[in-house]
């Protein structure tokens, strides 16, 4: 009985021992979960919406080169035609002295015109790439700001 009462009075003092809690104590700790819960959750809502704005980004800069690639397409088949005109009002004799000059400048055109098209490319995807790089810089200092804590 004298320890019973010995040990009340130290916990009064003190506190309760390492492994227990006051009610108040654990009722605080139970909300924590649910406050990670709602983090957790709201910090896969937000790598969603990066991977969405990613995606959109991406799509937007593929469409735009597909019209740029269409807008190509039809400024090398009008200047064939044109071309083709040329040739056939020059004649079959001078046209084929000039066929070697015509092969060379359309193979510099196709040439400018696939770099072109690849720096589209890579512009285009290096905005949709720039976004998911953002959220995982902020993942990292999340986890460095844990560590610290």
């Amino acid at each position: 009985m004298v320890t019973r009462t010995f040990a009340r009075k130290a916990i009064r003092k003190r506190g309760p021992p390492a492994g227990r809690m006051r009610a108040s104590e654990t009722a605080a700790k139970a909300v924590e979960p649910r406050a990670q819960s709602a983090a957790v959750s709201a910090g896969w809502r937000a790598d969603v919406d990066t991977l969405v704005a990613a995606q959109r980004a991406s799509c937007a800069g593929l469409q735009e080169v597909a019209r740029r690639h269409v807008s190509l397409l039809q400024e090398v088949i009008a200047e064939w035609r044109t071309v083709s005109v040329l040739m056939a009002e020059i004649g079959p004799k001078v046209s084929v002295r000039h066929l070697d000059k015509l092969l060379m400048a359309n193979l510099e055109l196709v040439s400018a015109n696939v770099r072109e098209l690849a720096q589209l490319t890579t512009r285009s995807q290096r905005d949709a790439v720039e976004i998911v790089r953002q959220r995982f810089n902020d993942h990292i200092g999340g986890v460095q700001r844990l560590l610290r804590a």
